[in-house]
């Protein structure tokens, strides 16, 4: 197989390990989940661009996904945020991020923090997403973990900024022979803070993480990893990452920042992130002096969040985020799947689906699916009261 067979063969097998333990996907080119069309999601999407165009302003914006659980709100996030790389921002770029506030290291104000960090992914045009992605592979030579992969990305994308070239084109990062005393080389540090000094960037913290994030992104290791890691937890422990990550996104062309909270409903209790989420919403505010960066806050979770808005147990939380004058609840863009046997039948959908997949994808690990086994996974499942994704794809899986 070519890389680009290798590389869709390795995306269609984890969707498929995915989708068997109930976690959502990404990528989603063969059509595993039924999408059912969202006015609401096409109109997010296109105030991020009308927002993104015109550049940094400093702009707020809240989104609320409710579903009950399993309801796919997590996949809605995912889709949002793969929905963006379809569109275009003019000269400007946004970064997504997600924060899963079901894993509690987030329900902390610098666990929070370093999720943008950790989680980070440039929206860009699919060309320039591919290339940066394709080099950052190359120069990790399949030692990084996902979460480092996602960084040197974006870093070099920062190289890009610094360097006036766009990968792929004659840009030395772009070639494989370009050896690591040329990349050690190009990452002195008081070449990169000549480099730096060129940008609007005047936050030391800013100026000293993107030093060390560069260095990272080029000249992967364990040494310069731990570096960065160091500094960036530094950061998020007095508070100081979002605006450090802010001003560095400002540089380097970037409009917008996209924060994804999933399970929201966990921020009922004890209001420490709660505040920490308000402090970050009223420090985005545009001044005649410092461009600030747009960030819409999107929210995925049960009904219980409407506890949020009392003012007493959670102080300006609800004002802030959930007055529907100064933001907007959309319905999950997803439908439960369909059984009935009829000609949309989700079931017969997947059946083909697989088909064609094992076809194409010589040893894929696909079940059998012949009229008996599929005729007990539709017993089975018009047994249950009501039918969700991963339940349809865990009796199909299994």
């Amino acid at each position: 197989m070519s890389t680009s067979q290798n590389e869709e063969f390795a995306i269609v097998a984890q969707n498929l390990r995915n989708l068997r333990d109930g976690r959502p996907i990404r990528g989603d080119k063969h059509g595993f989940i039924r999408i059912v069309q969202s006015p609401s999601r096409d109109i997010f999407l296109q105030r991020v661009v009308q927002v993104t165009t015109v550049g940094p302003q400093g702009q707020r914006h809240s989104t609320w996904l409710k579903a009950h659980y399993g309801g796919g709100k997590t996949q809605a996030l995912l889709m949002l945020s793969d929905g963006l790389s379809e569109r275009e921002f003019g000269d400007y770029k946004v970064l997504a991020c997600m924060a899963d506030l079901n894993d509690s290291r987030r329900l902390s104000p610098d666990g929070f923090q370093l999720a943008f960090f950790e989680s980070a992914s440039i929206v860009a045009s699919k060309d320039d997403a591919s290339a940066l992605a394709g080099t950052a592979k190359k120069l990790l030579k399949g030692r990084g973990n996902e979460v480092q992969q996602g960084i040197v990305t974006i870093g070099l994308d920062f190289v890009q900024t610094l360097s006036h070239f766009k990968l792929p084109g004659s840009g030395i990062f772009a070639k494989s022979g370009f050896e690591w005393a040329e990349r050690r080389w190009s990452v002195r540090r008081g070449r990169l803070e000549g480099l730096i000094r060129e940008l609007p960037l005047n936050n030391p913290e800013a100026i000293e993480l993107m030093i060390r994030w560069i260095r990272y992104s080029v000249l992967p290791s364990e040494k310069t990893w731990r570096t960065l890691d160091d500094y960036v937890q530094r950061l998020a422990k007095v508070g100081k990452l979002f605006s450090a990550l802010s001003d560095i996104l400002i540089a380097s062309r970037y409009a917008s920042m996209i924060i994804l909270i999933d399970q929201v409903e966990n921020l009922l209790g004890p209001p420490t992130l709660t505040n920490h989420l308000i402090r970050l919403y009223d420090d985005i505010r545009p001044n005649k002096t410092a461009k600030l960066l747009n960030v819409f806050f999107v929210f995925a979770g049960t009904s219980d969040v409407s506890e949020l808005s009392s003012e007493e147990g959670y102080g300006g939380f609800g004002r802030r985020f959930l007055d529907p004058l100064l933001c907007e609840t959309i319905d999950v863009p997803l439908a439960n799947p369909d059984i009935s046997g009829g000609q949309d039948d989700d079931i017969n959908r997947i059946v083909s689906l697989m088909s064609s997949l094992r076809t194409k994808f010589d040893g894929i690990p696909i079940p059998r699916l012949d009229d008996a086994r599929v005729t007990s996974i539709r017993n089975h499942l018009r047994s249950q009261r009501t039918v969700s994704w991963p339940m349809l794809w865990r009796s199909v899986l299994s």
